[in-house]
């Protein structure tokens, strides 16, 4: 029996300036991605549910760069890559 592969894929990301409380600024960008065509489509099909990490911003030496990660299966994984991917 053969183990289906899981992806694992950087779906959103977008940067936060120099702030008090970047979690406070990052809640509308998380909410907007969520609520978009892709976000319904990665929430409803990722292995597991998103989640969403803090990454360093490599060309800036301020600002936060937020990522959200998913795990997708063979076949979703394959129609993201054509559909948003690319």
């Amino acid at each position: 029996m053969q183990k289906d592969t899981l992806h694992v894929v950087i779906v959103h990301e977008f940067s936060i300036g120099d702030v008090d409380d970047p979690e406070i600024y990052a809640a509308v960008p998380l909410y907007e991605f969520e609520r978009s065509e892709k976000g319904r489509w990665v929430m409803e099909n990722a292995v597991m549910k998103p989640v969403w990490k803090t990454a360093p911003y490599p060309f800036l030496s301020y600002g936060i760069r937020y990522v959200v990660v998913a795990e997708f299966a063979e076949p979703e994984y394959i129609y993201w890559m054509l559909r948003w991917g690319l």
